[in-house]
């Protein structure tokens, strides 16, 4: 997927929410390629063929880190332990969404 190809809010908010999860450390991150509407979980623990997640998405992970807010989408298997990164952060906070 070619990123000059998205809207700049959409940019944007993929450009926050890998920066987000970036900084909390950790194998498994947000993908920043994704197509839209597939689950951006990236597996960094797995092998190479095997880190993106290959489901669509039906959940939205919202951080919350000051006022800065951003979503990443996910398949309902990685929706927890995207959200569940958060935990150890002092200033970061995730609630999971169901999407519509």
């Amino acid at each position: 997927m070619d990123p000059a190809t998205l809207s700049l809010r959409e940019v944007d908010r993929r450009d926050t929410v890998c920066g987000i999860v970036r900084s909390l450390g950790g194998p498994l991150l947000v993908w920043y390629n994704q197509p839209p509407g597939h689950c951006e979980a990236l597996d960094t623990a797995q092998a190479a063929d095997a880190q993106r997640c290959p489901g669509g998405a039906t959940h939205a992970v919202r951080y919350r880190q000051g006022t800065t807010e951003a979503h990443a989408y996910s398949c309902a298997a990685h929706a927890r332990p995207l959200a569940h990164i958060a935990d150890r952060s002092a200033v970061v906070r995730a609630t999971i969404h169901p999407l519509r």
